[in-house]
């Protein structure tokens, strides 16, 4: 409801979202992927994709439908990938408006996470996003796939700012922006899962009171609801989980990475 996700988490909590998409050649890989690791992820989707008419039309609808059934969530990336800071108020309209019903056409129920493209936002588009009752996602790790063009390029710069997270003193976790259109990305997924549960070996090894990294299947731990009658404040705060819940899914991972680590 007008929130914004900022990507950013005091815990050692990732959530992996992937932009651009449906390419049915490189998502329907990376589904594969993600169900072998056991990881649900949200992709955000140029609304395009799922209109027109023909044979790519219904590949992209089919492979978004599949997203969904295989228990991922799916968001707005605009209707074109414009960015929306260069949008008039007008052509605002146009891409949430148009790309609405392109969602309601394929799936049967518009969207309510967004992404702006590129990252790029403003104050009108802000308005927007709060007039439609969008929650906007952010993100706060990388791994430089727009720049990396090798699997172990994305793998690499991955590992470096979980390195830079690791022990940061306000915020270790974050949303991990990726973008499903790139074969490298897909080509290194599994590594990237790998990569987190070896930090999670290490980390048992300094002791039992070390937190491990977390993967989250969904935006929750990065989520805050508004209270009633609080319309001023558009950032959601970066707490993570609530300590309870943080509490029983460190015991569970925590047991999960003794035998995991048993296992290498």
């Amino acid at each position: 409801d007008g929130r914004m996700v900022r990507g950013d988490a005091r815990q050692r909590v990732l959530h992996f979202t992937f932009d651009d998409g449906p390419r049915p050649e490189t998502t329907g890989p990376l589904l594969d992927h993600l169900d072998a690791a056991g990881v649900h992820a949200t992709f955000f989707v140029v609304a395009r994709q799922l209109g027109g008419s023909g044979a790519r039309r219904e590949r992209n609808v089919a492979m978004v439908r599949d997203t969904l059934r295989r228990g991922h969530q799916v968001g707005f990336h605009g209707l074109d990938h414009s960015a929306f800071s260069g949008l008039t108020g007008p052509q605002l309209d146009h891409q949430f408006r148009a790309g609405e019903a392109a969602f309601v056409r394929a799936l049967g129920q518009r969207p309510y996470l967004v992404r702006p493209p590129y990252g790029r936002r403003n104050v009108d588009s802000d308005r927007v996003v709060v007039a439609r009752h969008y929650t906007q996602v952010m993100w706060g790790i990388t791994a430089a796939d727009t720049s990396q063009t090798t699997a172990r390029g994305v793998v690499e710069a991955f590992r470096s700012a979980l390195r830079r997270r690791e022990d940061g003193p306000r915020a270790r976790g974050g949303v991990v922006l990726l973008h499903d259109t790139k074969p490298w990305v897909i080509e290194a997924f599994p590594a990237l899962v790998a990569e987190v549960r070896a930090r999670n070996c290490a980390l048992l090894a300094r002791g039992p009171s070390e937190e491990l990294w977390d993967i989250a299947p969904d935006l929750t731990p990065f989520f805050e609801a508004r209270r009633a009658g609080d319309h001023a404040s558009l950032m959601t705060r970066n707490g993570g989980y609530a300590p309870a819940v943080q509490a029983a899914r460190q015991t569970v991972l925590r047991a999960e990475t003794v035998r995991h680590c048993a296992e290498r």
